[in-house]
Formats: C-alpha cells, sequence, structure tokens
C-alpha cells in the first residue's frame, strides 16, 4: 500500500480500514456553498453561506463544530484546496 519512495504507514492504515465515497452529489453547484455544505455538513438552508467572503456567521461557534475544527483541536493540520 502507498508509495514506494515516501511511506506513510499512517496514511496507508487508515485506507485500508476507511471507507472509500466513489460518489458526491450536491445541492448546489456553486464551489463555495457545496465547500462550506462539505465542511460543516449542513445544508445550504442551515449554514447560509450565501455570499462569497460571508463568514461561517448563523451562530456564534459554527466554525469550532466543524470537522476541520475538530480535527485541529485534535493535533492534525488540515487544507482545503478548491476547484
Amino acid at each position: 500500500a502507498g508509495d514506494k519512495v515516501v511511506h506513510t504507514p499512517e496514511i496507508d492504515r487508515l485506507s485500508s480500514e476507511g471507507i472509500r465515497f466513489t460518489h458526491n452529489c450536491v445541492t448546489t453547484s456553486l464551489c463555495w456553498i457545496s465547500r462550506a455544505t462539505l465542511t460543516t455538513g449542513q445544508y445550504l438552508s442551515r449554514h447560509k453561506q450565501i455570499k462569497l467572503l460571508n463568514p461561517l456567521s448563523y451562530y456564534e461557534n459554527a466554525w469550532n463544530e466543524t470537522y476541520p475544527a475538530l480535527l485541529r483541536d485534535r493535533g492534525y493540520y488540515t487544507g482545503q484546496v478548491g476547484k
């Protein structure tokens, strides 16, 4: 498993024990709304990210409850690459 040059045992373990999602559907074709939906786990009607530069503001601790923030709090580094 993994690359022959770069050894990534933890990623290999996650890959072997995890679930592979091969299909994805979105509720809107606008990329930032889809990213907000994936990040928050909520539909547009809840996260209300209708403006590109509008921060997660539907309640005070909205960002702290996203999966990247929860992973960060447990010592992981997270990031997203668009498009």
